[in-house]
């Protein structure tokens, strides 16, 4: 659902992130705190100004690249996203979609490695509990650019979500239910 990611980095501070529901505007903000304290800055990792009165039920991912660089995948007027904060974390930059922009986009999860590569992962599907998603991957680089790479890996059911990992061997794994 809309659930907070917390992680810990390298440089030793806690980062939160989740979706906003002031005022019904549904962005993200990642909070950024010492672990031993209890006091966070908010940064603004989206400005859509998505205005819903309901929870959409898709709540960001959060990781960090060897590089110390955060990476935050998010979903916005049914179309998923993914972001880049370079070290120290004050600011987001880029707003990079799926290479097909198609509708009900839900589940993103976005991983890099040390090679610069990105790993979008994403499902496209209605946004219940049943009926299938398929879910879809794309490589990227850092910057944003598409590299060509991308593909299906199948067909999932909806309430159940994909996610990536990268291994010591610096290749991606994706970890799905999709047949």
């Amino acid at each position: 659902m809309c659930m907070t990611r917390a992680r810990m980095s390298a440089d030793g501070n806690l980062y939160l992130a989740f979706r906003s529901a002031v005022g019904n505007i549904r962005d993200f903000y990642l909070l950024r705190g010492a672990k031993s304290e209890n006091r966070f800055t908010a940064i603004r990792v989206n400005q859509d100004n998505w205005n819903i009165d309901y929870c959409p039920m898709v709540g960001p991912e959060l990781t960090f690249d060897p590089y110390g660089r955060a990476l935050c995948a998010f979903m916005t007027s049914n179309r998923v996203y993914w972001a880049v904060a370079d070290p120290p974390i004050n600011d987001f930059r880029l707003h990079v979609t799926t290479p097909g922009r198609e509708n009900n986009e839900i589940f993103p999860t976005v991983t890099a490695n040390r090679h610069g590569e990105t790993l979008f992962l994403w499902q496209v599907g209605p946004m219940s509990t049943s009926g299938a998603a398929t879910v879809k991957w794309a490589l990227y680089n850092i910057d944003g650019t598409a590299s060509g790479q991308q593909g299906v890996i199948g067909t999932s059911f909806s309430g159940t979500k994909a996610t990536a990992v990268v291994g010591s061997d610096d290749n991606f794994y994706i970890i799905t239910t999709a047949q």
